[in-house]
């Protein structure tokens, strides 16, 4: 019998953001503990906010008869890794007042609402075999509903950053120049420019398709596909667990992957298929520390934490420095159908010259199949953007004004 503690620990302090203004802040830390008896092939699982004690393993033990099948637990394993820090509450509040007393004086017509949040969340997992992993994220992230008084939307735009340090800071520039682009409405140009996404948004839409277990039993789009090049040589798309990732450098199971990266889709090359430690058994093939779940739940792939980003292609200067593009702000409601055709509506969307917004766009949809759009269609991916986020992907598609 094998014994396996699974922690998330969160300290976290919330601005609530009312009429453009700090209206309360919300302080909390939070401590959830899943312990894991491992027997014969089997798991029993209990939970407990706070410490686990002796009644909490016990009942981890019950759970055995259940007979929940699971691999054993992974063996000796040391490592730890801390990013970040997370902002001193004085220091966060002072800024983001002084955040929303710049947006109010310098955009007038505009109301903010929503958050701004500093947080360090560590994640351990330890075993009896010897596994001992603990990782620290640490930093801020902005999140602003912005609405304009004179239009009758419930909300028009949004203003986000993430930071490693504090966001109030760091995300200023981004909120005036999306703010500054909203106000001047232009028309949608005459030439056919590509679309900047979001880097998160497409590889969510692939995650579920990427799956082993539908790519095997042939109810994925790629069912069948293995080995073959879908998409352009420019694109790779992998389980990404470095620390821009804003994920542990290991999953709900404890795997861990060489260099905390790896590609499920490489130069356009179906490679393998995202799998669980039970799924790898099953198929003849690798884990892919792609396996997540609630702290008192058995992880596993269905319970996956959006782990999948596309690999950086170029850097910003070299992808947008001098280029004209449209950027996606507010895209709600889009779909891919079952043979991969992709189309979203489109609320919110900026003119770009030389890298930078230069003016609001009417709504228009943007559509093309996903093996045009990351084919042919691919123009690169960069870490950075005119407005902050997690990434940027450039995109040709078919715009329906």
């Amino acid at each position: 019998m094998q014994k396996e503690l699974y922690q998330i620990e969160r300290s976290e302090v919330s601005l609530n953001i009312s009429e453009g203004t700090v209206t309360e802040v919300r302080r909390k830390h939070i401590v959830r503990s899943g312990c894991r008896v491992y027997d014969g092939g089997k798991l029993g699982i209990s939970g407990v906010f706070g410490e686990p004690d002796e009644a909490t393993w016990q009942a981890a033990q019950r759970a055995l008869t259940a007979g929940l099948s699971h691999p054993e637990p992974l063996g000796a394993l040391v490592r730890s890794r801390e990013t970040g820090v997370m902002p001193e509450e004085r220091e966060l509040l002072e800024q983001s007042e002084a955040l929303l007393a710049h947006l109010r004086e310098e955009c007038p017509g505009f109301v903010f609402s929503n958050k701004i949040v500093a947080l360090s969340e560590r994640v351990r997992l330890e075993n009896d075999l010897g596994r001992r992993l603990d990782d620290r994220q640490s930093g801020s992230f902005l999140n602003l509903v912005v609405k304009d008084e004179a239009s009758p939307n419930v909300f028009d735009t949004g203003i986000g950053w993430t930071s490693r340090g504090n966001a109030a800071v760091d995300g200023l520039e981004a909120a005036r120049r999306s703010l500054r682009a909203y106000r001047n409405e232009v028309p949608m140009p005459k030439e056919k420019l590509p679309v900047l996404f979001a880097g998160s948004f497409l590889s969510g839409k692939l995650e579920g398709l990427l799956d082993v277990q539908k790519l095997e039993s042939g109810a994925s789009l790629f069912s069948g596909k293995m080995g073959e090049k879908l998409f352009s040589g420019a694109l790779t798309l992998q389980v990404d667990r470095r620390p821009e990732s804003w994920l542990p450098f290991f999953d709900a199971e404890g795997s861990v992957l060489e260099g905390d990266t790896l590609p499920l889709i490489e130069n356009g090359v179906l490679v393998r298929g995202a799998a669980d430690r039970a799924q790898a058994a099953r198929y003849g093939c690798m884990a892919t520390a792609a396996a997540g779940g609630a702290y008192d739940a058995a992880p596993c792939r269905s319970a996956s934490e959006g782990c999948l980003r596309i690999a950086q292609t170029h850097s910003y200067a070299e992808l947008l420095g001098d280029r004209s593009f449209i950027l996606i702000d507010v895209a709600s409601g889009g779909d891919m159908t079952p043979a991969g055709d992709f189309a979203t509506p489109v609320q919110t969307a900026y003119l770009c010259r030389d890298g930078l917004p230069v003016g609001r766009l009417p709504e228009f949809s943007f559509r093309g199949s996903v093996f045009d759009l990351l084919g042919g269609g691919f123009l690169g991916r960069t870490d950075g953007g005119p407005l902050g986020g997690d990434g940027w992907t450039l995109l040709e598609g078919t715009i329906d004004a």
